[in-house]
């Protein structure tokens, strides 16, 4: 009797160990294009507890999808985890090894590989990647990442390790660099994590420092964001020198449809948004002209 009593109380105090512990339900998924609603390779899926780890597989994608290869290499054998502590509902984590073709450009910043992480939590449902999923008790999550596995990309983009930057895009498409913090190490990269949402790896361009604290900047038109759009979008970039300057938009035979910024600019970074509700569907473009400097980008109004 004894025997079955103790058996009894080891099996109680198992299962409120365990159930004090989140269950951490994960898929990977590659996107096949920048729509969300198109077809999406799922190459793991599985779960854990809070305090365990899980590991991005290797794959080898077929054919159409070969461009993306070198971004899903960066994530072969990468490991994610959350310490105990972090959640208060169980939670499953929709992971997208996202084409840095689909993300904003950033003024003064090369994108070199991403991650989107959605939550769905069992309390609080969906949460959208470009809001915040923050973790209880000031926890952070972890990314470990093989270096190199991340040196191979970056040689071929022609970046550097040690100049490699991490930010959040956040839900006004600005770089983010709260609450997250970059560790390079000989072996691995480590990422820490004070919530999920979207998550850019990259490296400066064109800024330089002077005498610590200025900035140069280079001239640069960036791609709008989203794109195709309806009907807002936004588009950012950045002057070198300070002087009049235009922005204007315009239809597919060329006529000038809205003059976006007409005046003078100081040097940096700017942005500004555009609204086509009273535009009919199609290709649209804009252009930028300050200085010497002009540059002209393609965009698509889709109702």
């Amino acid at each position: 009797m004894k025997k079955k009593l103790v058996t009894f109380f080891i099996f109680v105090l198992f299962l409120s160990t365990t159930a004090a512990q989140h269950v951490i339900g994960y898929r990977i998924y590659i996107p096949t294009s920048c729509n969300e609603q198109d077809t999406k390779i799922e190459i793991s899926s599985g779960a854990a507890f809070e305090g365990k780890e899980f590991e991005f597989p290797s794959v080898k994608l077929p054919d159409p999808y070969k461009k993306l290869q070198d971004y899903v290499n960066v994530f072969e054998g990468a490991i994610l985890g959350l310490p105990e502590g972090s959640l208060d509902e169980d939670v499953t984590l929709k992971i997208d090894l996202t084409d840095v073709e689909c993300a904003p450009e950033f003024p003064n910043l090369k994108k070199a590989f991403m991650l989107t992480i959605k939550v769905v939590g069992s309390k609080t449902g969906i949460h959208d990647p470009f809001s915040y999923y923050y973790f209880k008790n000031n926890k952070k999550a972890f990314l470990k990442i093989k270096a190199e596995n991340v040196k191979t990309l970056l040689k071929k983009l022609n970046m550097k390790f040690e100049d490699l930057l991490a930010w959040f895009i956040s839900q006004g498409l600005d770089p983010d660099t709260t609450g997250i913090e970059i560790v390079p190490t000989t072996d691995y990269l480590y990422i820490y994590l004070k919530h999920f949402s979207k998550i850019m790896f990259g490296v400066p361009d064109g800024v330089t420092e002077v005498n610590g604290n200025n900035m140069e900047f280079k001239y640069n038109l960036a791609q709008n964001y989203p794109n195709p759009f309806n009907p807002t979008t936004k588009i950012s970039y950045s002057l070198a020198k300070p002087g009049f300057t235009k922005l204007a938009i315009y239809n597919s035979i060329g006529t000038e449809v809205k003059t976006l910024v007409t005046k003078y600019e100081t040097a940096g970074n700017h942005n500004i948004s555009f609204d086509a509700s009273g535009l009919p569907s199609g290709i649209y473009f804009y252009t930028l002209t300050s200085g010497n400097f002009k540059s002209t980008k393609k965009m698509i109004l889709l109702k």
